[in-house]
């Protein structure tokens, strides 16, 4: 059984995107919309696109920050597509202003541990790992250890049932030159229940 974890893209998205954008950043912001990988100045790897998928579910941490604690660290292989489930999109709707101020952000020491995991890509279903100045300093952390985030991952409840067992996550971005982001359909393959 196939899962779309894409957020849908609808007409005035578009629209929006081309009455604020000039040419030089018009990449720039195509590559960042909905569902996107963060490869800021490197390569999306082809063999990253088929990956063993590990759902960890963080949607009942009530505080502002999550932690190694909050994160079944143990699971955790090299390579594993890990996808933190918190919520917020499905709570605040995509690109909202609660969906931005509300999000919880990962703390360096389990951004850092799952570096050293050396997963292959992190999803999440919130616009960054970390806020403000830290976002692109994040992004560009894990890059540099051939880790990709992806954001704005969406319906991650459905895959609650699989949060104990690996799945498949096949991913298919854009082949959008020089930017820093790439929009990406993201499926999840898993077994009937």
């Amino acid at each position: 059984m196939y899962l779309d974890l894409t957020i849908p893209i609808e007409k005035e998205t578009f629209k929006k995107l081309l009455e604020n954008a000039n040419d030089d950043i018009l990449v720039q912001k195509f590559g960042h919309l909905g569902t996107h990988f963060d490869i800021m100045n490197k390569e999306f790897p082809l063999e990253y696109c088929n990956r063993r998928g590990k759902l960890m579910d963080i949607s009942q941490v009530a505080k502002d920050e999550i932690t190694v604690e909050d994160v079944r660290m143990e699971r955790i292989e090299e390579g594993d597509f890990v996808i933190l489930y918190s919520g917020v999109l499905e709570k605040y709707g995509y690109a909202s202003k609660e969906y931005f101020d509300k999000a919880p952000q990962l703390s360096h020491k389990l951004i850092q541990s799952l570096i050293e995991k050396k997963i292959s890509i992190l999803g999440i279903d919130m616009a960054g790992v970390r806020k403000g100045k830290e976002h692109s300093v994040a992004d560009q952390l894990f890059a540099d250890h051939n880790a990709f985030i992806v954001e704005n991952l969406s319906g991650l409840s459905n895959l609650l049932p699989y949060k104990n067992q690996s799945f498949v996550v096949h991913t298919y971005p854009l082949a959008l030159k020089g930017a820093s982001g790439l929009t990406s359909r993201v499926i999840a393959e898993v077994p009937e229940i």
